[in-house]
């Protein structure tokens, strides 16, 4: 472009153009933050990046930042977790809830709330809570964030990680009780004093070296 082209104002750059080589472009339908909602995004979603260093990665969501506005995700490409703005992602698809309709019937662990060091059995799933019975108790419900399956993941979809992984293992430890067996040591064969009765029992030797069951012998008559 010519000099004449270029018009500074205020610091900034303007750079004049041709109309026939723009091209307008749809910007990228990027998660953004409503009074409804909030973020809507949870661990477990599909997103890809818009924009940023890391435009075009795309992965799951582990885990969501909502007071700082960030998310990591687990990348599909290199499998590494990478940390980005909730505004620069576009959500791709929704967390497969479905995926945990296999729990329901078995043992959970609860690690959030009033409840939270409880092992309960997972009756129900909605789509922000589930229902538990812990024994002895009624139904209750729950945030998913709060259940955890035995295999360390959230119902949300999240992972367990860093000290919450450290709490889950405990409540683990401490729902298996181990008791240490002694093992007796038998006691020693009691000998039978001498000339006691037994000795009675004990075989008679033959007085003839050369015995022979089948011949009759003096001492037999």
């Amino acid at each position: 472009l010519a000099g004449d082209d270029i018009v500074s104002s205020a610091g900034s750059r303007r750079i004049q153009v041709p109309v026939t080589l723009v091209r307008r472009i749809k910007l990228p339908d990027t998660i953004k933050y409503t009074k409804e909602k909030g973020y809507d995004i949870r661990p477990g979603d599909v997103v890809s990046v818009a924009r940023g260093p890391e435009y075009q990665r795309m992965g799951v969501v582990r885990s969501v930042d909502f007071p700082n506005a960030r998310l990591t995700f687990l990348c599909d490409s290199d499998h590494s977790l990478i940390d980005v703005p909730i505004t620069f992602a576009i959500k791709k698809r929704d967390a497969n809830l479905d995926s945990f309709n296999n729990v329901i019937g078995r043992e959970v662990f609860i690690v959030g709330g009033e409840l939270k060091g409880y092992r309960a059995t997972l009756y129900d799933i909605a789509s922000n809570t589930c229902t538990i019975i812990v024994h002895g108790r009624t139904r209750t419900t729950l945030k998913r964030q709060d259940v955890v399956t035995s295999y360390g993941k959230r119902l949300n979809g999240a992972m367990l990680e860093g000290p919450d992984l450290v709490s889950f293992c405990d409540i683990r430890k401490r729902s298996y009780t181990t008791t240490t067996q002694h093992r007796s040591i038998t006691p020693p064969p009691v000998q039978p004093p001498s000339g006691s009765a037994d000795d009675s029992l004990s075989p008679v030797a033959p007085s003839s070296s050369k015995f022979d069951p089948w011949i009759i012998n003096p001492e037999d008559i």
